[in-house]
């Protein structure tokens, strides 16, 4: 009889544990797991993220594009950009191309305002990902 009783006793434990609210606690929990780990693991990785690396590039080529429109009463009106190819190396060699900060309301004074001589730049990239990069040229 105690062998019987034992084996009842294990059923109704075990259908108490199959219950649809314990399985959704079940998932729950699981769930609550899961996504503290993923909320700890973003939180270590920040320590661990290479920091960008700046270099210097030189100017490889110039270009002329609009840099917006401006639609009046007597017509549109366009503004003009200068801006430059930086070369850099990263193992290979990468180019972005940046604003040298010449504007102008044409496209030939835009050309025109060029500078003659080359300037220096700085350029700014990530580790990982040497083509994003950031190329500051004075």
């Amino acid at each position: 009889m105690i062998v019987a009783g034992t084996e009842q006793m294990g059923q109704t434990r075990h259908r108490r544990l199959n219950t649809p609210s314990s399985r959704v606690m079940r998932v729950a929990v699981v769930l609550i797991f899961i996504l503290v780990m993923l909320a700890f693991l973003r939180r270590r990785r920040s320590h661990f993220e290479v920091p960008d690396v700046e270099t210097s590039g030189r100017v490889e080529d110039a270009r002329v594009v609009v840099d917006h429109a401006f639609e009046t009463k007597g017509g549109s009106e366009v503004r003009w950009r200068a801006e430059y190819l930086v070369k850099y190396r990263a193992d290979p060699d990468h180019s972005v191309w940046t604003d040298s900060g010449i504007r102008s309301d044409s496209e030939a004074g835009a050309r025109l305002a060029l500078p003659k001589s080359l300037p220096s730049c700085r350029v700014r990239y990530n580790l990982f990902k040497p083509e994003l990069a950031v190329a500051n040229c004075k």
